[in-house]
């Protein structure tokens, strides 16, 4: 049994892990986009 317990906190550690990337590459994401924006309009200022 202790075995199967390690192995099902290891698999639950990483589940975490995942989301938090999947958390983290959203908010990369949504950041990029946010600057993209900024840099867009910074370009209409200048025509």
């Amino acid at each position: 049994m202790g075995k199967i317990d390690i192995l099902e906190g290891k698999i639950e550690q990483l589940e975490e892990s995942n989301k938090l990337l999947w958390e983290s590459i959203d908010l990369h994401s949504r950041l990029n986009k946010i600057i993209l924006d900024l840099f867009k309009e910074s370009i209409q200022w200048r025509l």
